[in-house]
């Protein structure tokens, strides 16, 4: 009796477990899938407040995906996560170490004055600028939120098939995003999606989505066609040990 009794409650502390580890992976998934939507969506990520509304949804996965001990057992032997550690440590430093800072000669004209600040040299150090200038402060925004999703993914999310499902939302939004960009290009817009005009003159490349440059918007785009590609091939293969055709292939 004692034994039976045992073995039932080790069970039930097994499948309770198991049950919030499930649970908890629904919830780091769900909100790397609000990453994976929005963060395209607002501007491209080129201003500081799109930029940190990306960084403070990977902080909030992260801080879910810790939750369980055995989620941070995980990341502490993830090596993406120390070596991203040290390089936003890095970038952190040359912003809090600036050897030197620019004035704008003119309203309106890119033409800029450096002059230098006393710092610690043995130290790295950066440029101290404005945040739309591509600053220190703004590389190190724009690096974190990256690291601190990937990092939530490794720790909290274990299953194939949720995997699978992060994969077909960054696809399914490159498609959307692809779309857009085609009806942009029969229709060249002065605005991004048609109802936000940037300020930059003729610098203003059509044709681009949400972004500001054909850069970032083949950076996505190739993205999102990676994660088509993983999906695409795992249902072939599921389909092959299975021996037969699956649709969604």
């Amino acid at each position: 009796m004692s034994t039976e009794s045992t073995t039932r409650t080790r069970t039930m502390a097994e499948t309770t477990e198991g049950s919030g580890t499930g649970k908890l992976e629904r919830w780091v998934a769900g909100i790397i899938c609000v990453w994976l939507v929005i963060h395209p969506w607002i501007i491209g990520g080129r201003f500081w407040w799109s930029e940190a509304i990306n960084a403070l949804v990977g902080l909030v996965a992260l801080v879910v995906a810790l939750r369980l001990p055995e989620n941070r057992r995980t990341l502490w032997r993830f090596p993406v996560f120390w070596l991203g550690l040290l390089f936003c440590g890095y970038i952190l430093c040359q912003a809090l170490n600036p050897w030197g800072y620019t004035v704008q000669r003119e309203p309106g004209v890119i033409m800029y004055d450096v002059y230098t600040l006393p710092h610690i040299s043995w130290l790295p150090s950066g440029l101290r600028t404005n945040y739309f200038q591509t600053g220190t402060w703004r590389t190190f925004v724009y690096w974190l939120a990256p690291w601190l999703l990937v990092s939530a993914w490794w720790a909290g999310v274990h299953r194939r098939r949720t995997c699978r499902l992060l994969a077909l939302v960054a696809f399914l939004n490159g498609i959307a995003m692809a779309v857009v960009i085609i009806f942009e290009r029969f229709r060249p817009p002065e605005k991004i999606l048609w109802f936000y005009t940037l300020h930059f003159g003729d610098s203003l490349v059509s044709g681009t989505g949400s972004f500001v440059d054909h850069n970032k918007a083949a950076a996505f785009l190739y993205l999102s066609m990676g994660a088509g590609l993983a999906v695409a091939c795992r249902l072939q293969a599921r389909a092959r040990e299975h021996a037969r055709d699956n649709g969604l292939t």
